[in-house]
Parts: C-alpha cells; structure tokens; sequence
C-alpha cells in the first residue's frame, strides 16, 4: 500500500502552468513588415512582367507599322502599272 502512495504521490506532482502567451507588438511589427515586403516583391515582379509584355507589344505593332508603310510604298509604286 505504501508504494502505492508514493507513486500516487509522484504522479501527482505540481504540473507547471504556463502564462498566457504574450504577443509582442515588436514581433507582430516585424512580421507585417516583412509580409509587406514580400508582397512589395512579388508586386515589382508582376510590374516588370507587364513591362516586358506591353514593350514586346509595342515591338510587334512598329513592325505591322513598318509593314504597312511597305505595302503602301509598293501600291504606290503599282498604281501606274496597275491603270495602265
């Protein structure tokens, strides 16, 4: 009976209660800052993707563009042939 006491006694040892979990407010900061940054970079990466889209955009209509002066400097130069 007595060993039981003891390791009654043993598992009833004071279990340790800890605070409640204090959230800094430097922490919660610096946690939003640095979500912040990562969204200000994947930001500037959409930005420059567009970029490079919208320049590769404006290559191909200066192309149409010199396509089309082509052309019509060809018709022009037709044109007497052509009502001839």
């Amino acid at each position: 009976m007595e060993s039981l006491l003891v390791a009654q006694k043993r598992s009833d040892s004071p279990l340790t209660i800890k605070p409640p979990l204090v959230i800094d407010k430097k922490f919660l900061l610096r946690q939003e800052m640095i979500q912040l940054d990562h969204e200000r970079e994947l930001q500037h990466s959409l930005i420059e993707e567009r970029e490079e889209g919208i320049k590769g955009i404006e290559s191909s209509i200066q192309e149409v563009n010199s396509i089309f002066i082509d052309l019509a400097t060809l018709v022009q130069e037709q044109a007497p042939m052509i009502g001839a």
